[in-house]
């Protein structure tokens, strides 16, 4: 594949940088797995968080953002799905959508929720 670079090991810090260069994020899963449908990729939120359009397999967890997140169920809708994401990836609202997402689904909020409930 021309277009397909392997880069080799970065640090984690330099992820941002990696996802800035990008147009669209994909999550491509093989939702076959039973483990697949029972995941909650946290890549999906930092895509977010950087106001990426997404295209995802049909992951149950990712699939409850639907339609700010794209969900593809096949090869063609996928495709589909990523030339959608194309023509809006700069949309300042859709930015927006996406990055609120990624805040309500802080680390920092996901603890607090969890204190609160063994507090009860």
């Amino acid at each position: 594949m021309p277009n397909t670079y392997f880069l080799g090991k970065k640090p984690k810090k330099l992820i941002p940088d990696f996802i800035s260069g990008l147009d669209v994020c994909f999550i491509p899963c093989d939702v076959s797995q039973e483990f697949v449908k029972g995941s909650n990729p946290m890549k999906l939120y930092e895509y977010l968080a950087m106001g990426k359009p997404v295209v995802s397999t049909p992951i149950p967890a990712i699939e409850i953002y639907s339609p700010i997140v794209k969900i593809g169920r096949n090869a063609q809708e996928f495709e589909e799905k990523i030339k959608e994401c194309l023509r809006m990836k700069d949309n300042k609202e859709e930015i927006k959508k996406r990055q609120k997402i990624a805040r309500e689904n802080s680390w920092e909020k996901k603890v607090k929720k969890m204190l609160s409930k063994i507090k009860r």
